[in-house]
């Protein structure tokens, strides 16, 4: 359960036609107060009448006349430490006398002590109706349609975490979600008016991934993952006939618990075909390159999107290296102190390729078999008249 000290929330009320105003506030405030770290929790509502519908909802839970002054502002709600505590006792203190039936009648009263089956029935109602776990289905309610909502509001490049939920929750959280048609995952908000998306990667999850899209400097509105290698295979010929003639491409590499990866502004220019033409063909490009530790933030090689050259080998080529990335021009018989190089060897692994980092941490060359490799296209939208 995550540590909080002090939490402001932006709730968004639905409409009473579709639930009480104010029991969603309440219900709301005590599903985020299951994390017991919370000193101080300030509740932002939307409208004015909503106060009025908050008041209400705790009226019956402190009394009217003794409703706790401080507890509804004029912009909504601010709970202190000991505000926290005198809400979360508020749900045993509605007057059970009302509720259980306890009048001034002395004859229902005995009634009451007497018919003891019926008091515990009428009391088990009140307890199940307000106890701040009372109703699952309200509260998985709330969160998915904030989930919702937040999707909705989000801007675009960002990602929208789905809603914690501890175990009482889970099970009616996920009815709820699959009732809206969410999913459980962090969902990302790209360019355009395409809905939020969870992340295509296995690799990279969706806050790394939108790490790597804003440092494109492109306003992408669509992502395709083309090439997965434990899908499609290993083989650098496998990648090939996935990735085809695609361009904008982002390569991902997973291995020994960390992940690198490169973005270039181009697609795959391979050689001829034909002997005796050039095994492979170097060409410059915008690159991006970079890795990530573990569920850390990507670390760049540079502040934005770089001239380097690119060098592809053609299909069934006996190039120790068939893809490289680096940031000088590779002269035959010269040794490249410095790259990213893909499919060291075909030979290696049928369920793994080794890769090649050049000049990482001070080492001429470091060798490394990675256990996934993915391929994603990114679309980039228009921007001023011109392809972004």
């Amino acid at each position: 359960m995550p540590h909080i000290n002090s939490l402001v929330m932006y709730l968004d009320v639905p409409s009473a036609d579709l639930v009480d105003p104010g029991a969603f506030i309440l219900s709301s405030i005590w599903s985020v107060l299951e994390i017991e770290s919370i000193s101080q929790l300030t509740v932002v509502l939307p409208q004015h009448s909503h106060l009025d519908e908050l008041k209400a909802a705790l009226s019956p839970r402190f009394g009217a006349d003794r409703q706790e002054r401080g507890l509804v502002t004029t912009n909504g709600l601010i709970l202190s430490f000991e505000d926290i505590k005198k809400l979360n006792k508020a749900a045993f203190a509605r007057s059970l006398r009302a509720d259980i039936g306890f009048q001034r009648d002395t004859q229902q009263s005995l009634t009451m002590i007497t018919n003891l089956a019926d008091t515990v029935k009428r009391l088990s109602s009140v307890l199940h109706g307000y106890l701040p776990s009372h109703d699952a289905n309200i509260a998985a309610e709330a969160l998915a349609s904030d989930f919702a909502g937040r999707m909705c509001a989000a801007s675009p490049m960002s990602v929208v975490d789905p809603p914690y939920a501890p175990r009482r929750l889970k099970a009616p959280l996920m009815a709820a979600m699959e009732r809206h048609g969410l999913v459980m995952e962090p969902m990302m908000r790209l360019h355009g008016d395409g809905p939020c998306i969870p992340s295509p990667s296995v690799i990279a999850s969706a806050s790394q991934l939108m790490a790597v899209l804003q440092k494109t400097g492109k306003d992408i509105t669509r992502i395709e993952l083309l090439y997965k290698a434990t899908v499609h295979g290993f083989k650098y010929t496998d990648m090939l006939n996935r990735v085809g003639d695609a361009s904008c491409l982002l390569f991902l590499m997973r291995g020994r618990a960390s992940i690198h990866g490169f973005f270039i502004d181009s697609s795959l220019v391979l050689p001829p075909q034909l002997a005796p033409q050039p095994r492979s063909n170097q060409y410059s490009a915008a690159v991006l390159v970079f890795k990530m530790s573990g569920p850390s933030q990507p670390t760049f090689k540079s502040q934005s999107l770089v001239s380097q050259y690119v060098t592809v080998s053609r299909a069934g080529s006996d190039s120790v290296v068939k893809l490289v990335v680096h940031p000088t021009p590779m002269i035959v018989s010269t040794y490249m102190r410095e790259g990213l190089g893909l499919w060291a060897s075909d030979s290696a692994a049928s369920e793994r390729c080794r890769v090649l980092l050049m000049g990482e941490r001070g080492v001429d060359v470091v060798s490394m078999l990675v256990d996934e490799i993915e391929v994603l296209r990114l679309q980039a939208g228009v921007v001023n008249g011109a392809a972004g």
